[in-house]
């Protein structure tokens, strides 16, 4: 059984490398976005866009990675946190999930605003 500690290292480590957070990762991952929900997007428009959003600033990011896993610490019944814990692609992609669907949460949305105006 792991401890407080390694739950929240193995968490945050699952969450950091789901996520695309270098500048060519985020670039791909934005062109992609853009070419898949923008119809009439060109290749070229999209990657040309991509290079123009600023990269995230890393203590944002980590801040809010720290942010989703202590509400997971105090809010998952430490069963399912095992189950999320234990590995392989499913239980990361539902870790990856619940990050996102946090993020989206109207607390997140209030949160990430004040952030981005420091």
């Amino acid at each position: 059984m792991l401890s407080p500690a390694e739950r929240r290292a193995k968490i945050v480590l699952t969450l950091v490398a789901k996520f695309p957070w270098s500048v060519p990762q985020r670039q791909e991952a934005v062109r992609d976005d853009l070419l898949v929900t923008v119809p009439i997007m060109t290749l070229e428009a999209a990657t040309r866009l991509a290079e123009l959003v600023p990269a995230m600033v890393p203590k944002l990011s980590e801040k809010w990675i720290a942010m989703v896993v202590d509400w997971l610490l105090e809010t998952i019944p430490d069963p399912q946190l095992q189950v999320l814990w234990s590995g392989g692609a499913k239980n990361d992609a539902a870790l990856a999930l619940v990050f996102l669907m946090y993020l989206e949460s109207a607390r997140m949305e209030a949160q990430m605003e004040a952030d981005l105006k420091e």
